[in-house]
């Protein structure tokens, strides 16, 4: 089983990721109205204090992130888009991503994001994170149904 290790976000990591998302992830991104993944990746990169990307070998998996939305309220959004390719570090993801979860807190002490009610892995991984899942509403150009899910510290 290979290992995986996270350093900062590169730009250069955006092109891989982008080519190689997993299909839930591109889906959500589109259902956003926003922005292809390569955009969702690059705004990603630039609006957050803190970005890591993780790698196995030098292959970028997925990139993360917290993009603050209210300093002076203590209020980030954290995110997240990747490869398939976590299913092969599966087991190192689960056991290291609380970790990254804490650092956000630090920043933030409320996270709140939105995802794709159809994302349905990303919400029991967001419920075993400790966030709350709140009732679906439309959001985006197309009205497509998304929860809000937060954590405070």
């Amino acid at each position: 089983m290979p290992n995986a290790y996270v350093i900062d976000a590169k730009e250069e990591h955006i092109e891989h990721i982008a080519q190689h998302m997993r299909s839930a992830d591109v889906l959500e991104v589109e259902a956003s109205g926003v922005w292809s993944p390569e955009q969702a990746l690059y705004n990603g990169l630039i609006s957050s204090s803190k970005v890591w990307t993780a790698l196995i070998g030098d292959e970028p998996i997925l990139m993360f992130g917290v993009v603050p939305v209210s300093v002076l309220g203590g209020v980030g959004s954290p995110w997240l888009l990747g490869t398939d390719r976590v299913l092969d570090i599966k087991r190192q993801f689960i056991k290291e991503c609380r970790h990254y979860v804490d650092e956000m807190l630090k920043l933030y002490p409320k996270l709140t994001n939105y995802t794709d009610c159809r994302n349905t892995v990303s919400h029991r991984w967001l419920a075993w994170l400790g966030f709350e899942l709140e009732d679906a509403f439309p959001i985006g150009m197309n009205n497509e149904p998304f929860y809000r899910f937060s954590k405070k510290a």
